[in-house]
């Protein structure tokens, strides 16, 4: 019983890391993309 308690305990805990590994990624790349487009109006402005 308590192996499988831990298993369950261990796969869900990889999964939330996992996604909020893959959240941060995501936010990181919309911060890139956004610095991105204002360099890039910057440039065409002027």
């Amino acid at each position: 019983m308590n192996l499988i308690v831990v298993a369950i305990l261990s796969i869900t805990s990889s999964v939330i890391i996992s996604f909020c590994l893959i959240l941060v990624q995501i936010y990181i790349f919309l911060m890139f993309y956004k610095q991105w487009c204002y360099l890039y109006s910057y440039l065409f402005l002027f």
